[in-house]
């Protein structure tokens, strides 16, 4: 990154930042009441000759590279070119500035596994203080046990391979690429956890870890088909939250019974009475140059499944079958695609009344966690970084 680039994004990012009410005093209150509390027990340097402490050193390496710097001179540079507005936040540092060594340092000085568990820490801390203040507005609007689905947190669960690891051994075998599991809160848009693991086939292991560092109570969790386990439903379910998870032919015999129900809703079985047993909805909206069409079918799981796979996936209740027509607007292309969800969640209109159309909108924000893959892309260049140690890759 040149100069004048470096410039630039320093000028946007502390432009931007500015504007915030009390940023200076906020960025210090999360750096010396935070971090300092979690990870000054694990500095292992000699406290009597420390002359940047380790909560600076970790904000100002975070806020550059929330600016886009990846490199230690990057850091190094954007440090110097915005030495006054640092000052503001960090006075005790008289205008000094690390050198490029002592950032790798910095870099480097927590091991990963502690590194993880204290970022996850203090996001869970500062989630439950937000999920406090919700439920308390929530409770003074409306019965927390009667509140609608689109008052509920959904956190996203999902996976993402980090490219820059795999690498070819000197014997010419491939070794696979790490794997990052993060879970993601719609509502606040925090990533609440992350999980760094050798294969796909290990998401599950991490949802399950991640879901027991965070209070998920009252919320709604969703991920992928591959992840789809009545082990780990039951699990979560077990700890009052509820689940919107995506079914597929992994799971084969409980896929074909919901297809085979479906079929025969779309026959007029008047076993799946609108209302009672089954709820329809729809929803349309533009985005990115596309026109999207979804229509959604609920059923209840109990119409749906046989008594054997009833016992399986007890934690299941409801079934829901989404239909997506998708226009380009630019190419005029036209494109459909169909998807199956299980959930927690009882098909009761009385309790939901507009439960299709918040199902709609859970199916929708299940997305989220792609916009933390792509953070993790573009503004930290994941697949750009050569990680030579599991270590770097955790960090």
């Amino acid at each position: 990154m040149n100069k004048d680039e470096l410039l630039e994004i320093s000028k946007n990012f502390f432009g931007s930042v500015f504007q915030v009410e009390n940023v200076s005093e906020k960025i210090r209150n999360l750096t010396y009441r935070e971090v300092k509390k979690v990870f000054s027990a694990h500095d292992p340097r000699d406290l009597d000759c420390i002359i940047y402490p380790y909560e600076v050193l970790f904000t100002l390496i975070f806020l550059a590279s929330l600016a886009g710097c990846k490199t230690k001179d990057d850091i190094f540079n954007f440090w110097k070119f915005n030495k006054q507005h640092l000052e503001k936040f960090f006075p005790e540092l008289y205008g000094c500035i690390p050198s490029t060594s002592t950032i790798t340092r910095a870099r480097n000085l927590i091991a990963a596994n502690v590194m993880q568990e204290k970022m996850t820490a203090i996001f869970g801390e500062l989630y439950n203080k937000i999920k406090v203040k919700q439920n308390a507005i929530s409770a003074a609007h409306t019965n927390i046990a009667q509140q609608s689905l689109a008052m509920r947190d959904v956190l996203a669960c999902d996976g993402q391979e980090m490219k820059a690891t795999a690498r070819r051994l000197p014997n010419d075998e491939r070794q696979t690429a790490f794997q990052i599991t993060s879970i993601v809160s719609y509502n606040t848009g925090m990533t609440l956890g992350q999980v760094i693991h050798h294969k796909k086939n290990q998401e599950k292991t991490a949802i399950l870890e991640l879901s027991e560092s965070i209070n998920i109570e009252g919320s709604i969790l969703t991920w992928d088909a591959i992840n789809t386990t009545s082990s780990l439903i039951d699990s979560v379910v077990a700890r009052g939250t509820d689940v919107f998870v995506s079914l597929k032919s992994n799971q084969p015999h409980l896929y074909e019974e919901c297809i085979d129900a479906y079929n025969e809703y779309s026959k007029g079985n008047k076993l799946y009475k609108l209302g009672e047993n089954a709820a329809t909805g729809s929803y349309s909206y533009v985005s990115g140059g596309k026109y999207f069409e979804k229509s959604i079918v609920v059923l209840k799981a109990d119409d749906c499944i046989s008594s054997d796979l009833r016992d399986k996936w007890k934690s299941i209740q409801s079934i829901a079958f989404i239909h997506t027509t998708t226009n380009d607007l630019t190419i005029g292309e036209t494109k459909t695609s169909f998807r199956v969800y299980i959930s927690s969640i009882p098909l009761d209109l009385d309790l939901y009344p507009n439960e299709s159309q918040e199902m709609i909108q859970i199916s929708l924000k299940r997305w989220c966690v792609e916009t933390n893959h792509y953070h993790l892309d573009r503004a930290f260049d994941q697949d750009g970084d050569r990680y030579e140690e599991e270590d770097a890759a955790y960090c």
